[in-house]
């Protein structure tokens, strides 16, 4: 039997997602002190992945709900979350099972919606299951870095991000985008996702009740570049990933 796209970014999160990959060196430390964890606080992870901030939540105290919809994934999330270790973490099957779960103080949703068709049902979805005033942090991998490509340049028997060459931002829909590894190499050739205009992500936001209240794109930390030049080089020119921090009206 073929192996599944998601089967193989499963594979490759299992190597790199903790320590080496993008949402690792950008994203894990900013969504858990956006999200202001602290002990016994409700929060729901929608769209877990791995579970990686899922588990990073639950060590600082937090009741973590966490849903992840991909099969492959699901899987994996099952298996680095030993109820034995992380007490406070418990695994939902299903939306009924997100909304028998009661209200939430917070919610994080990384990099899901960009793979969801209908992405306003789920930013609803986290309104209804979250309490006024609870905070939503949103990630999503930058919308320039959708249908864009690189000038690539060879120096010295290595590999140079010249400059980003952005074409058709504004045309929203479906598209397919290659997954690679840390250090460029395929890991998954087609992985379906949603391309939307950054002002469509924020309209469906305040149309569900949200208040904006940060706009982030994180940079890369300096002392990275040198362990991975390649993934420096590029995420230091422009966006990898755009994070929305949201309060329930």
């Amino acid at each position: 039997m073929k192996e599944s796209q998601w089967a193989k970014i499963a594979k490759n999160y299992e190597i790199e997602r903790d320590s080496v990959s993008p949402a690792h060196f950008l994203l894990d430390d900013l969504v858990v002190s956006r999200a202001v964890v602290r002990k016994n606080i409700k929060i729901l992870d929608y769209g877990a992945g791995s579970g990686t901030i899922s588990r990073l939540m639950c060590v600082m105290g937090g009741l973590v709900r966490a849903y992840e919809p991909m099969k492959e994934m699901h899987e994996l999330l099952l298996k680095n979350s030993n109820p034995k270790k992380f007490v406070g973490l418990k695994i939902l099957d299903s939306h009924s099972d997100i909304m028998k779960a009661g209200k939430f103080d917070a919610a994080v949703c990384i990099n899901v919606l960009n793979h969801i068709k209908d992405a306003p049902a789920i930013i609803k979805l986290m309104s209804k299951v979250l309490k006024k005033g609870g905070k939503l942090i949103i990630s999503i991998p930058h919308p320039i870095k959708n249908l864009g490509a690189w000038k690539v340049k060879r120096i010295n028997g290595g590999l140079v991000f010249d400059f980003y060459r952005l074409n058709n931002y504004m045309e929203e829909g479906r598209s397919l985008k290659p997954r690679v590894d840390i250090n460029g190499r395929l890991v998954a050739a087609s992985v379906v996702i949603n391309h939307r205009r950054i002002s469509t992500y924020l309209r469906w936001l305040l149309e569900s009740g949200f208040v904006i209240s940060d706009f982030i794109e994180p940079m890369p930390a300096k002392k990275d570049a040198k362990r991975f030049p390649l993934f420096y080089s590029k995420s230091s020119k422009i966006p990898y990933f755009l994070v929305l921090e949201c309060v329930k009206k």
